[in-house]
C-alpha cells in the first residue's frame, strides 16, 4: 500500500513559498532569542581593586561592598591584612555606594576584637561613598576618616 505523507500544519506549507517563509521567520525568531543570550564578556565591565585606609592607617581586616542601586547588583571582597582588596568578579560600569564594615566572626571560630571603623561606614544610607567603575582596571582606594 502506498502511504502519502501529510504535513503536520497543511495550511502553512500549502506550497513550497509558505514553507519558505515559515522557515525563515522560524529561523529569525531563533536568532533574536539567541542573541538575548549573550555572554557576559559582552558587557561593558570592569575588574575593582583598591586599598582600605583609616587615619592614613590601612585598615588590616573587615569587608567592602560595592552596590549598585541602578542595577540592583553588587559585590563584596575581603580586606587583607595590608588595607588591600579585590573584587573577584567585574562590576558593570556605573555608579557604586560603597560600605566598610569590620570583620566577622566565622562560625566556630574565637569572637573578633571591635572594629575602628565608624558606623557611618556599614551602611549605603550613611557612608557617603560614591565611585565610579569604569571599563577595565579600576584602582579604588577608600581612604576612611575617623570624622563622624
Amino acid at each position: 500500500m502506498l502511504s502519502v505523507e501529510r504535513p503536520i500544519f497543511p495550511i502553512l506549507f500549502s506550497n513550497v513559498l509558505m514553507k519558505n517563509q515559515f522557515l525563515i521567520l522560524f529561523s529569525a525568531f531563533l536568532f533574536v532569542v539567541g542573541a538575548g543570550c549573550g555572554n557576559r564578556s559582552s558587557q561593558l565591565e570592569g575588574r575593582v581593586t583598591g586599598k582600605v585606609t583609616l587615619a592614613d592607617e590601612p585598615v588590616t581586616s573587615g569587608l567592602v561592598e560595592f552596590f549598585s542601586s541602578a542595577t540592583g547588583t553588587g559585590a563584596v571582597a575581603k580586606i587583607g591584612s595590608d588595607g588591600s582588596y579585590a573584587i573577584e568578579t567585574p562590576l558593570r560600569v556605573g555608579e557604586y555606594s560603597v560600605t566598610v564594615q569590620g570583620p566577622i566572626p566565622e562560625p566556630g571560630q574565637p569572637a573578633v576584637p571591635p572594629t575602628k571603623i565608624p558606623r557611618k561606614y556599614w551602611k549605603a544610607n550613611t557612608s557617603e561613598l560614591t565611585k565610579s567603575v569604569v571599563v577595565g582596571k579600576n584602582t579604588i582606594d577608600l581612604p576612611l576618616s575617623l570624622q563622624k
